[in-house]
């Protein structure tokens, strides 16, 4: 539930500050003069309503799933994860994953095997709850489990 919380409050934020305040942005950079020629402020602020439209609506798919995750609320074989990698990487992303047995492994649908390094760090967690493992190649990577399905 507190998952559930904080992507709710991340979404009406966007949906209701940042959306207003992107707004206005373009609002003022349009007054500036011909938008069909080099208009930086207008550009930037385009790009930021892009940015913030995709949030929004990766924010919504999140809660949407959220209403559907399974019953025991841990990561175990069939699960759909969101995850969120935190280290080495410099930017934060998510990626869903689904944790599978070795056989089932297809790497064009982002499945992990359970065996995996992956797959063992994440098995067993519940939403919120963080991991670490080590790449075959002795890279630490950690993380946090944002959403179960």
């Amino acid at each position: 539930m507190q998952t559930f919380n904080r992507i709710k409050k991340q979404l009406e934020f966007f949906k209701n500050v940042r959306r207003i305040e992107i707004m206005q942005e373009l609002k003022e950079a349009s007054e500036l003069g011909d938008l069909y020629r080099e208009n930086h402020p207008f550009d930037i602020a385009v790009s930021k309503q892009r940015i913030n439209e995709r949030r929004i609506l990766e924010l919504e798919e999140l809660l949407k799933l959220s209403t559907k995750k399974n019953n025991s609320n841990t990561v175990q074989i069939g699960s759909s994860v969101y995850v969120k990698f935190t280290s080495p990487f410099k930017k934060d992303f998510k990626i869903t994953l689904v944790s599978v047995e070795q056989k089932e492994l297809d790497k064009d649908q982002n499945l992990v095997s359970i065996e995996s390094p992956l797959g063992k760090a994440i098995c067993g967690k519940k939403e919120d709850d963080g991991f670490e493992y080590f790449t075959p190649l002795g890279e630490k990577i950690s993380g946090s489990i944002i959403l179960i399905h």
